[in-house]
C-alpha cells in the first residue's frame, strides 16, 4: 500500500500549475497474470517528460487505475513491463472526455500509445496515395484539396518541402524510401502523420542484359507477356510447361487449367540477345475466377464544367453498382446515377462496375480533352507583397473568372490578385482555377506554383484620434484597416482596433505597423454619436492621406500613390475607358472629361513608366513596355480616375 501511495504522489506532482485547465485522464491497467509484474508508466509530450516513469507493482490478477490531469494536446504514453506482454495478460483502457487514443506499437515488453486530449480533429486523412511517373518522378497525394491544408513532406532521400495535399518529387537513385507527410487542415487542426514506403526502380539504369518482363490482362484467363528493352536481333522462344507457345518479344497465353492441375503456371522466355549470355526469364500467371462481359454504358453530363451527373445504362434490373473515382471506391448501391463535383481536380476518370446473372461489366469515362492551359505569373511588388496573374497559353490575361487558393492562408477571386503572408517564412503554395465558356476549354484550366516568403516588412504609423469627432459617450468604436496594392485588395492581412468611448473620453493615440501599401480606414460607430472620420482623426504621422468624398473613409498608406489628388477628391475606378484589353502596341484612354487631363502609368512595383497630358481620347504607345499589369491614373478637374490595363506580346 505504501508503494501505491508513493506512485499517486508522483502523478499528482505532474499536474498543471494553478490556473491552467486540464482534463483528468484515468489509465486502467488490468493484469490477468498469476505471477507478479512491474509496470512502468511514462507520459511525454513535445519531447518533454510530463509524467516521469512510475513503477507500479501488480502482484496478481486485478485492475489498477492511474489518474493524471493533462492540458489540451497530444502525448505519448509508454507502458513497459518486467515480463513479456500480450493481450491475454494485460489490458489497457483510457477514460476521459474528450480524448482520442491510438496504439502506436505493441512490443514484447513495451506498449506505446498516442493520447490526444481535447482534440479538435474531425476529418483527418488516413493514407498517402502515390503513382510513379517518367524519369523517376513520383506523385504523392492525400485525398483532395481541403481548406487550410498544410503538409510537410519528407521523401526519404533527405529532401523535404512544405506544400499542399499534392506534390511531385524526382529520385536520383533506386531504392526503398519511406515517405512521411505531416498533415494539418481546418478540419484536422491537430494534424496527423502519415507514412508509406515506395520502391523506386530504373533510376540507376538497368543492369547489362536485364530484360524486364510485363504481364498484362488480355481477357478472361488470358495474358499478354512482354519483354522490354530487347536489343535488335534478339531471339526469344516462349514455353508453357513442355510446349512452345510463341516467339518474339511478346506472347499471349491462355493456359488450360484443367490440364495443368495447378493454381499458377510459369511461362518461360528463353532469350538469346546479341552480346549477352543465353538466359531464361520467367513470368507467373494464375487462374482467375472471371465472368463473361455484360452490356453496360456510362455517360456524363456537365454543368459549368465542374459538376457532373454520371448515368449507367444497360445493366439488368436490380443490379448493384460500385463507383470508382481515379481508382478509389466512392459509392455502392442500386442507384444507377452518381453526381460529383471536381473543383481543383478537372482531370479525372470515373468507373462503374456490377456483377449479376452470371456476368460482369465495367465502364469508365474520363474528363473531356482540354485544349487550354493556364499559367500563374507572380511578382513580388514590395517586400512581402505579391501580385499573381493568371494568363492563357498566349500570355494574355485569362479571359474568364479565376478562383485562387492560397494553401493554408485563404482564397480569393479576381485576376490579378494581391496577397501576403505576414508571419510565414518558407515556401508556400498557390493554386488557380480559371473558368472558361470556350468550347475548346470545357472544364477550364488549373495551375499551381510556389513562392518563398519571409514575412511582411512594415513601418510604424501613428494615428491621433480627437474627442471632436465624438458627440456622445458610452459606446464602442471599431477601426478597420483594409489594404490594397494600386486598387487590388491585399489578401492575407487584416487589422482591427476596438475602442471604448466612455464618459470623459479625451481621444487616443494609436501606433500601428503597416506594410508599404495603401489602406482604407473604416469606422464602425453609432451615426448619432460621432461627427465623421475627418473630425475624429486629428492627424496621421508617417503616411500620406487622401480623404474621399465619403466622410467615413480615408485612403492612407506608406505608398505615395495613396495620397493622389487633394483632400476632397475621389479616387475612382470608373469614368475612364482603356482599350484594347490586352494591348500590345497602344492603349487608348477615353472619358467624358473636357480640356487637358494629366495621366501617368504606374507598374505594380509602384514605378511610373510614362506620363503626359491630353484631351479625350488619347493614344499611349506601349510597344516598348514589358509585358505585365499597369495602372493608369487620369487626373481631371473633377477627380482622379484609375484604370487597370494589361500589356502582352
Amino acid at each position: 500500500m505504501n508503494r501505491l501511495i508513493a506512485c499517486f504522489f508522483v502523478l499528482a506532482a505532474a499536474l498543471p500549475a494553478a490556473g491552467q485547465t486540464c482534463t483528468p485522464v484515468i489509465t486502467f491497467l488490468t493484469w490477468n497474470g498469476n505471477v507478479p509484474t512491474l509496470l512502468t508508466l511514462t507520459v511525454t509530450g513535445n519531447g518533454a517528460v510530463i509524467v516521469p516513469g512510475v513503477t507500479l507493482p501488480i502482484p496478481g490478477p486485478g485492475t489498477l487505475p492511474q489518474t493524471v490531469c493533462l492540458p489540451v494536446g497530444c502525448y505519448q504514453v509508454t507502458i513497459a513491463s518486467s515480463t513479456p506482454l500480450n493481450g491475454d495478460l494485460l489490458d489497457v483502457e483510457f477514460d476521459g472526455d474528450p480524448i482520442d487514443v491510438t496504439q502506436l506499437s505493441d512490443g514484447a515488453q513495451q506498449w506505446v500509445y498516442e493520447l490526444c486530449v481535447g482534440t479538435a480533429n474531425t476529418d483527418c486523412p488516413d493514407e498517402i496515395d502515390y503513382a510513379a511517373g517518367t524519369n523517376c518522378a513520383w506523385a504523392f497525394e492525400i485525398g483532395s484539396f481541403a481548406e487550410g491544408e498544410s503538409v510537410v513532406w519528407s521523401f526519404g532521400d533527405g529532401s523535404e518541402v512544405v506544400g499542399g495535399h499534392y506534390v511531385t518529387h524526382s529520385y536520383a537513385a533506386d531504392g526503398v524510401y519511406e515517405v512521411t507527410a505531416e498533415y494539418t487542415s481546418a478540419a484536422c487542426p491537430d494534424g496527423v502523420v502519415l507514412m508509406t514506403d515506395i520502391a523506386v526502380e530504373g533510376c540507376s539504369g538497368p543492369p547489362p542484359c536485364a530484360f524486364p518482363v510485363v504481364v498484362e490482362d488480355a481477357g478472361c484467363n488470358a495474358w499478354e507477356i512482354s519483354l522490354l528493352e530487347l536489343p535488335a536481333g534478339s531471339e526469344v522462344v516462349w514455353t508453357l510447361g513442355n510446349a512452345v507457345v510463341g516467339d518474339g518479344g511478346s506472347v499471349v497465353v491462355e493456359p488450360l487449367w484443367d490440364v495443368i492441375m495447378a493454381d499458377c503456371a510459369p511461362v518461360v522466355a528463353t532469350v538469346n540477345a546479341p552480346g549477352c549470355p543465353p538466359q531464361a526469364v520467367t513470368a507467373l500467371v494464375c487462374e482467375e475466377d472471371c465472368l463473361p462481359e455484360c452490356p453496360l454504358e456510362l455517360t456524363a453530363t456537365t454543368q459549368d464544367g465542374m459538376f457532373y451527373l454520371f448515368t449507367a445504362t444497360g445493366a439488368p434490373e436490380g443490379a448493384v453498382f460500385t463507383w470508382y473515382v481515379d481508382g478509389t471506391m466512392v459509392s455502392e448501391g442500386m442507384p444507377n446515377t452518381l453526381e460529383l463535383g471536381f473543383d481543383f481536380n478537372p482531370f479525372w476518370t470515373v468507373c462503374v462496375f456490377y456483377a449479376a446473372e452470371g456476368c460482369a461489366a465495367e465502364a469508365c469515362v474520363s474528363s473531356p480533352a482540354n485544349e487550354c492551359t493556364l499559367e500563374i505569373v507572380s511578382e513580388e511588388v514590395a517586400e512581402g507583397v505579391f501580385v499573381f496573374t493568371a494568363v492563357d497559353e498566349t500570355g494574355a490575361v485569362w479571359p474568364g473568372v479565376v478562383q485562387w487558393e492560397f494553401v493554408g492562408s485563404g482564397s480569393a477571386e479576381g485576376n490579378p490578385v494581391a496577397w501576403t503572408w505576414p508571419e510565414d517564412e518558407g515556401v508556400v503554395e498557390i493554386c488557380a482555377w480559371g473558368v472558361s465558356n470556350s468550347a475548346g476549354c470545357p472544364v477550364g484550366a488549373t495551375d499551381c506554383t510556389a513562392v518563398e516568403v519571409n514575412g511582411l516588412a512594415c513601418e510604424e504609423v501613428t494615428l491621433v484620434l480627437t474627442p471632436a469627432g465624438v458627440t456622445a459617450t458610452g459606446f464602442g468604436m471599431t477601426l478597420t484597416f483594409e489594404a490594397d496594392w494600386l486598387g487590388l485588395p491585399l489578401g492575407g492581412w487584416e487589422l482591427d482596433e476596438d475602442l471604448e468611448c466612455g464618459a470623459g473620453w479625451t481621444g487616443d493615440t494609436l501606433t500601428f505597423c503597416l506594410p508599404p501599401t495603401c489602406f482604407s480606414l473604416e469606422v464602425e460607430a453609432p451615426e448619432s454619436a460621432w461627427n465623421g472620420v475627418e473630425a475624429l482623426v486629428g492627424s496621421v504621422a508617417g503616411a500620406p492621406v487622401a480623404w474621399t468624398a465619403e466622410a467615413a473613409v480615408a485612403a492612407i498608406g506608406l505608398n505615395p500613390a495613396c495620397a493622389a489628388g487633394t483632400p476632397g477628391t475621389v479616387l475612382q475606378a470608373a469614368g475612364v475607358e482603356a482599350y484594347p484589353v490586352p494591348a500590345s502596341d497602344a492603349v487608348t484612354l477615353a472619358g467624358s472629361w473636357t480640356g487637358l487631363a494629366q495621366w501617368k502609368a504606374v507598374s505594380l512595383a509602384g514605378q511610373t513608366i510614362a506620363s503626359g497630358s491630353a484631351t479625350s481620347p488619347c493614344v499611349v504607345d506601349v510597344s516598348t513596355w514589358a509585358p505585365g499589369v499597369y495602372q493608369f491614373h487620369v487626373a481631371t478637374h473633377e477627380a482622379t480616375f484609375m484604370k487597370k490595363v494589361v500589356v502582352t506580346r
